[in-house]
């Protein structure tokens, strides 16, 4: 656990960080070509070159579009073959209609774009990329340590809510997804409201968790069993080791926010939590938040 000792310095970092690993969308340009070749760079609008970006070449004479992507370090190049019948985009010779003319080089957007977050409510701005989900007390069946404690107390009462930015597929190895969660206040009896909890499928992955408002417990389990927990406020950041189940809870009065990074290619497996659960629980006890052994 890192204290980066602010609200505000986490802000500022955090965002640092995305605007490292965003790109925007490429510049168009129109220009005159009177051979059978267009070779080009793509950029974003700072000047960066991006690489694996589409390009299409438009013809406005025509309308006719040709499509590629832009090469590791942002190049491209277009070249006509000679014409085949049917193919508009023949040789200069045998086509010079289709190759002299005003062409439109436009780019569409690049793997990663960018995203714009509420610091202070620990939210997304509202996106359509945006994946959001919320967990209600009836849907966390066997989760807590009093199953029937939860079932007697209102089935919609909201446990957590989460919001995650995936810009790539999930599986993609090398990329990095970017969620943020809310945990309301609240108990199961004396058990606090907490997520859900899992291990990665692919145990050796890693993640970082960083506090933005609130009072919160991360409760970490390794394979063999062993739990413990590290406290969450403002500002606190939180490395996830592999081959370790985590889950938070609030052991606050307000609603506890933080972020969250973790690879694209990890996985979720959450039958493991359900089955066994954690071999501890958080409880509040007359000496505060306590780790208990859990029956399960």
């Amino acid at each position: 656990m890192v204290d980066l000792r602010s609200r505000s310095a986490l802000s500022r970092r955090l965002s640092i960080i995305l605007g490292v690993l965003l790109v925007g969308t490429l510049v168009a340009s129109a220009q005159q070509f009177d051979t059978g070749t267009i070779v080009g760079s793509a950029a974003d609008l700072t000047g960066a070159l991006i690489g694996n970006a589409t390009i299409t070449v438009t013809n406005i004479g025509t309308g006719i579009k040709k499509s590629l992507e832009s090469n590791a370090a942002g190049d491209f190049t277009v070249i006509f073959p000679a014409a085949q019948e049917g193919e508009p985009w023949g040789s200069a010779d045998e086509h010079p209609e289709k190759l002299r003319g005003d062409f439109v080089i436009s780019g569409g957007e690049a793997i990663s774009t960018m995203m714009q977050m509420d610091w202070t409510r620990c939210r997304f701005l509202p996106d359509a990329r945006v994946r959001e989900s919320v967990k209600t007390l009836g849907q966390l069946q066997e989760i807590f340590a009093n199953e029937e404690a939860r079932r007697e107390m209102d089935p919609n009462t909201v446990v957590y809510s989460v919001q995650a930015w995936c810009p790539v597929p999930e599986g993609t190895e090398g990329g990095l997804f970017w969620g943020s969660t809310i945990v309301e206040p609240g108990q199961v009896e004396s058990e606090y409201f907490m997520t859900h909890g899992h291990f990665h499928l692919k145990r050796d992955r890693t993640e970082y968790y960083g506090t933005i408002e609130g009072e919160g417990a991360l409760i970490l389990m390794d394979e063999d069993r062993n739990t413990r927990m590290e406290p969450m406020s403002a500002g606190t950041l939180h490395f996830i080791p592999p081959h370790t189940a985590h889950r938070v809870a609030n052991v606050g009065k307000t609603p506890l926010r933080f972020v969250a990074c973790w690879p694209s290619d990890a996985g979720y497996d959450y039958e493991y939590i359900r089955k066994f659960g954690f071999s501890a629980c958080l409880m509040n006890t007359n000496r505060g938040a306590v780790l208990v052994r859990a029956e399960k």
